[in-house]
């Protein structure tokens, strides 16, 4: 075979590989489905049409309070300082529009309630403060929409006050808490909701 003709060859299987290859990529990401939360709409015949969501290890699952909906959550937040106190949380689907007014302060009657990004996401968060026994507690309520309606986690997190370690537990309270994303871990939760097939 000629010299030419050798390099002519390899450029033919070149592009027929890579032709291959985009053409993998397009099948695999266009035509497959990825997983995707429910969204609790239901089929004409009244059956769900549910995507089971994907939970992380370990996680627990739990139903809402007023509607055919579950959610997953962790047992505990992993830290050492900052505690879940009424937990797990409580999930309400209400059947209406989510909304949001921003509003008030932490420490005042009512709470503060304030606009989120949370992955992109809006929500709505209400942050009501209160201190005992050398201790902070924040009793949280996350909304945001869930298909047209509204989702609600409601839940209650102890803080210490760190000014009264000795350090260096002091100091590793006071990261702690600086560094706890507790936006993120309801945001998880939030994805994890599903529903229950209609009987």
């Amino acid at each position: 075979m000629k010299p030419h003709t050798r390099g002519n060859a390899l450029i033919v299987v070149v592009v027929v590989i890579a032709i291959a290859l985009i053409a993998g990529i397009y099948i695999y990401g266009v035509r497959t489905p990825s997983p995707s939360v429910d969204s609790g709409t239901e089929s004409p015949a009244g059956t769900s049409t549910a995507v089971t969501p994907v939970v992380p290890t370990g996680w627990k699952t739990a139903d809402a309070t007023s509607s055919n909906a579950t959610f997953s959550y962790p047992e505990s937040f992993g830290t050492t300082y900052v505690e879940a106190y009424d937990w797990p949380p409580v999930l309400t689907i209400e059947n209406q529009s989510y909304s949001c007014t921003e509003a008030g302060s932490p420490d005042a009657s009512g709470g503060r309630t304030e606009k989120r990004i949370i992955d992109g996401k809006e929500y709505c968060v209400t942050t009501e403060m209160g201190g005992a026994a050398g201790s902070v507690y924040s009793q949280y309520a996350y909304a945001t929409d869930l298909a047209g309606k509204e989702a609600i986690l409601t839940f209650t997190v102890r803080s210490p006050q760190c000014g009264n370690y000795e350090e260096p537990q002091k100091s590793e309270c006071a990261n702690e808490e600086a560094t706890f994303d507790l936006d993120s871990l309801i945001g998880d939760i939030m994805q994890t909701i599903g529903f229950k097939p209609a009987a």
